[in-house]
């Protein structure tokens, strides 16, 4: 009998499934390496196409690409996409020409590779430097090499910045576009030579100044005479390619001011009014701007270009001291109109919007002359040359033409008018019994927003008047009555005070979360001096630093909620009087109401003091 083999029989080998390689191709561009051959994004695009055309095995999804980015901070537009694209799993390899390629910030660029696309199970190649995450860690080279583009990109900027302010300080210019008025000599692109198209207009600008026309006014006469602000300008000629930056059709005052302060008007230099700080820029104080005089030729002489700056400095000095004070806008840009939905400017102590007709634009045309064919002008008188502060002239001083042009109305209808103004005049009693009532100022229109107006009848109601003009509006003919408004609110109020009595917690203390609000503070500070000293990533950094946000976050609205649930004592006592009463008062209101809501149909909401919990009921 033959023998049995004693081998232990082997398995069959197991069948490998290489998962499809799909590529973003990442190219970057910097504005120093537009000088280098075989930098551009071109190239670039060509060598990695060329790369995944020998690898079959690797599929390319898009290119990802940073025009004029440095290398040094990762924040660009292109590569956080990329980023989110990698997050999402529509990629999973990066491809990218050479190491530089990809960053110059060395320990940035050892996170991503080594710690960030590891963990996403990405791979990593880079082309020139023979570099394949799937072929090892590369050793010391990469990082060395990684070291070496940090190093780089610092030596460019330091010899950048230094020929930058070698150029500042002999007065040779070197901003982007030239000042409005001025071109950049053909051959010497740091000298301004003058613009003859617009030079006349900046300098007409300088003239209107001089003999006291305010800048408003300026920017009216150079729009009805249609002619191009400055960005517009530049656009029109080529100047600026960038629709994002072409501005708008129009002068404004601002850039009137900016100009009428501009030395370079009278021929000096003034260059350094910003820099660079962690790749943004900021201002810099005037005292440390750079001016370096006659360095070119003037468009103003410095006579006139003084007189105007003594002239705006009396202006600015008026603005400051005015002889109305001025307080504080705090609600400048919260305000808005709920007919029209656009923001309501403040006219001394009232904010308005010319959206809708209202009292004041009625009474200005009933007493408008002008409406029976009559030229009205002259009203008005300028006595202060520097504020251009208009003046009311007396009506027997008024310069009135009869029969100037055809007339709405005849002279009779608006005699008869004005006499019927002038009795009600007559009859008015400005003298008015205080107003006081429950739910003075807290029944609050749920549409629009407004106060409701409350009529001063046996029956009182509450109306909103805002949208009376307008039938379409969701609250036109809002009304509701005064006594059903109160007894919704007051049976509202007595479950209210119920609740107050019956709650038994105790209060939390209000130490203990200022002692644990200092200590997330803490903990945000040591973990930013950590970031600083480059101990933790920045991607872990900014992981963190969010955290500490939310729970401080939640800190300071738990603290907020228990100081005014602890100083809320006196609401008890009120609560205690409530369910005594037998109706709602204004000092019940006062107490426990911050806002009544009330809707179309007769729904209302409360929103209480003691918080912002909601009580719905019908009215």
């Amino acid at each position: 009998m033959a023998r049995k083999s004693r081998k232990t029989p082997q398995p069959a080998a197991e069948e490998f499934i290489c998962q499809p390689c799909i590529a973003a191709g990442y190219v970057r561009l910097s504005s120093d390496d537009r000088r280098k051959k075989g930098d551009s994004i071109a190239t670039q695009k060509n060598i990695i196409s060329h790369f995944i055309t020998m690898n079959p095995d690797i599929k390319l999804y898009d290119f990802y690409v940073d025009n004029d980015e440095t290398g040094t901070n990762f924040e660009r537009p292109a590569f956080q996409k990329m980023l989110a694209d990698l997050e999402g799993g529509k990629i999973n390899c990066v491809i990218v020409k050479d190491l530089s390629r990809f960053g110059r910030n060395a320990i940035d660029t050892g996170y991503y590779i080594e710690k960030y696309l590891p963990s996403l199970n990405v791979r990593f190649i880079s082309i020139n430097d023979s570099f394949d995450t799937d072929d090892g860690d590369g050793g010391i080279i990469i990082p060395l090499k990684a070291v070496i583009a940090e190093a780089y990109a610092v030596d460019i900027g330091n010899k950048v910045r230094s020929v930058h302010r070698q150029n500042i300080a002999e007065g040779r210019f070197v901003g982007g576009r030239s000042p409005y008025g001025y071109l950049k000599a053909p051959d010497d692109c740091h000298k301004l030579v003058i613009d003859p198209e617009t030079a006349p207009v900046v300098r007409q600008i300088f003239e209107w100044a001089a003999q006291g026309v305010r800048p408003y006014k300026i920017t009216h006469r150079l729009n009805d005479a249609h002619i191009l602000p400055p960005s517009r300008y530049k656009f029109e000629k080529g100047i600026i390619v960038s629709e994002s930056i072409k501005g708008c059709d129009y002068w404004k005052p601002a850039t009137i001011t900016e100009i009428l302060r501009d030395k370079v008007y009278q021929g000096d230099m003034v260059q350094g009014k910003t820099r660079k700080v962690n790749h943004r820029r900021v201002e810099v104080a005037p005292d440390e701007w750079i001016t370096v005089e006659n360095t070119h030729e003037p468009i103003v002489s410095h006579e006139l270009f003084e007189s105007v700056r003594v002239m705006l400095a009396q202006m600015s000095e008026y603005i400051k001291n005015p002889s109305v004070p001025y307080t504080p806008n705090i609600f400048m840009g919260k305000v808005f109109c709920g007919h029209c939905g656009f923001v309501m400017h403040r006219h001394r102590n009232k904010y308005a919007c010319s959206c809708l007709w209202n009292v004041t634009t009625i009474q200005t045309i009933l007493a408008d002359e002008q409406y029976t064919g009559t030229y009205v002008a002259g009203k008005t008188e300028v006595k202060d040359t520097i504020t251009h502060k208009q003046t009311p002239k007396p009506e027997s001083e008024w310069i009135k033409i009869s029969n100037n042009h055809p007339s709405i109305v005849s002279i009779d209808t608006f005699k008869r008018v004005q006499e019927l103004i002038a009795q009600r005049r007559k009859n008015y009693n400005p003298v008015r019994k205080p107003r006081n009532y429950a739910l003075k100022g807290k029944a609050i229109c749920a549409c629009c927003g407004h106060v409701l107006n409350r009529s001063h009848t046996p029956n009182a109601v509450f109306a909103c008047r805002f949208t009376k003009p307008d039938p379409k509006a969701e609250c036109f003919g809002l009304k509701v009555s005064e006594n059903e408004l109160e007894s919704a609110v007051f049976a509202a109020v007595t479950k209210r005070a119920r609740e107050i009595l019956s709650a038994n917690g105790q209060l939390e203390n209000k130490a203990d979360y200022a002692v644990l609000l200092e200590q997330a503070q803490e903990k945000k500070t040591r973990l930013y001096e950590q970031f600083k000293r480059k101990e933790i990533y920045r991607h872990t950094f900014h992981t963190l630093k969010n955290g500490f946000d939310m729970e401080i976050s939640k800190l300071i609205q738990t603290r907020i909620a228990v100081a005014t649930e602890t100083g809320s004592m006196t609401m008890r006592e009120a609560a205690k009087r409530i369910i005594a009463e037998k109706h709602l008062t204004k000092e019940t209101a006062d107490a426990l109401i911050d806002k009544v809501r009330v809707h179309p149909r007769g729904n209302i909401e409360i929103e209480w003091k003691t918080d912002k919990s909601k009580d719905v009921g019908v009215a």
